[in-house]
């Protein structure tokens, strides 16, 4: 990236919360740039890659500077109109799905004090009136007494919030026993990545998961009044229209509230990426590798064939008659109209979207990617 963009004075890598610190105390005080831990900068046209800096050791030491925000009208939730705020427990993953790069960034999982991490959501629910919460989590159930404990420390304050977060359906599983308590905590909507309807699917991306443990979330998060939006990866080369209609039909049985489907995308900076050559890129055109384009070669199959298919199929699972009449259905009438409103959001952004000019931006160069 250095070399290749001049206009590039510093890079930071790893975590940056105190790395930013350090170098903008270096800059302020005119100091030795060589000393800023997991710097790379320039010295006299020289590119320097300094020491990188350990993992931190504490993520209580750092906090988000939510005073610095002046509108919080603007960070409404769309399916709901609650403010809302995105927030972090933990980082990392001990899993290494092989299209994913966060468990090799944050290099192992660790999570905030408990107590600490339940006083910002205290602090935003009554200073800001914030009620929604996003977790940014990659894996925050990783530890089972850890991630009770968190929810029951949540219920014994009382915080009367809605919680959203990213898990694994293996740990929905694990934990059907205490579904309630995500309840009675506040989690109202679960993002699954179930990524595929096949195990050989799950094995090639090494997910450590069944086709069986994606049913059984599914339906226990249902039981358990709690929403479900269901990930699935497709854009592999060997994707087929037959493969597709399979994975339609498993989805349907599955009945998910909610279905979204995202393209693999072969960052270099994942397993899957370091795999491939530049001969399976399809799409060199980076403003595209946004999980909503075709990326790889297909060996089988148009990418124009396969978005259509993708586009039909969801457009005609998420509006199909059954499942509306189930939303409608749906004894919790917060559920019910934050399903009723995504859906309305959905066909809004599909009529906006239909009227985008297209947009230029830089090509790609994955030698570039690779040594950032």
């Amino acid at each position: 990236m250095m070399r290749d963009y001049p206009g590039l004075d510093f890079i930071g890598r790893g975590e940056g919360e105190q790395f930013a610190v350090d170098l903008v105390k270096c800059l302020a005080e005119k100091g030795d740039l060589s000393k800023v831990k997991s710097l790379v900068w320039r010295n006299n046209g020289e590119i320097i890659v300094n020491e990188k800096a350990s993992k931190l050791p504490d993520l209580d030491v750092y906090r988000v500077g939510w005073e610095l925000i002046e509108n919080w009208s603007k960070y409404r939730v769309p399916m709901t109109g609650e403010l809302g705020a995105v927030v972090q427990f933990s980082r990392g993953c001990p899993f290494t799905c092989t299209f994913c790069g966060q468990w090799d960034f944050w290099v192992e999982w660790r999570h905030r004090s408990i107590s600490r991490f339940v006083d910002d959501l205290e602090m935003l629910r009554h200073q800001y009136g914030v009620t929604y919460f996003f977790f940014a989590d990659e894996n925050p159930q990783t530890l089972p007494e850890t991630w009770y404990g968190l929810f029951e420390e949540i219920k014994a304050r009382q915080l009367d919030i809605h919680m959203i977060m990213n898990l694994r359906v293996t740990d929905i599983v694990r934990d059907q026993k205490q579904l309630q308590l995500y309840r009675e905590a506040g989690v109202v909507t679960v993002d699954l990545g179930v990524e595929a309807v096949t195990q050989d699917r799950l094995e090639e991306v090494n997910k450590k998961t069944t086709v069986n443990h994606n049913a059984r979330a599914i339906q226990l998060l249902r039981e358990n009044g709690i929403l479900s939006i269901v990930q699935t990866i497709v854009g592999f080369p060997d994707e087929t229209p037959e493969r597709l209609r399979l994975t339609f039909e498993r989805l349907k049985e599955w009945a998910p509230d909610l279905l979204h489907f995202y393209y693999v995308t072969p960052f270099p900076f994942t397993t899957l990426g370091s795999r491939i050559t530049p001969e399976d890129i399809a799409e060199k055109d980076l403003s595209k590798w946004d999980y909503r384009h075709t990326i790889m070669r297909l060996n089988h199959m148009a990418p124009d064939d396969l978005r259509n298919m993708v586009k039909k199929f969801t457009f005609e699972y998420n509006f199909n008659p059954k499942n509306f009449f189930q939303i409608l259905n749906n004894p919790n009438p917060y559920l019910r109209e934050s399903l009723i409103n995504a859906l309305f959001l959905i066909l809004k952004n599909r009529s906006q979207l239909a009227s985008l000019p297209n947009q230029t931006s830089p090509m790609l160069n994955l030698e570039i990617l690779r040594s950032a």
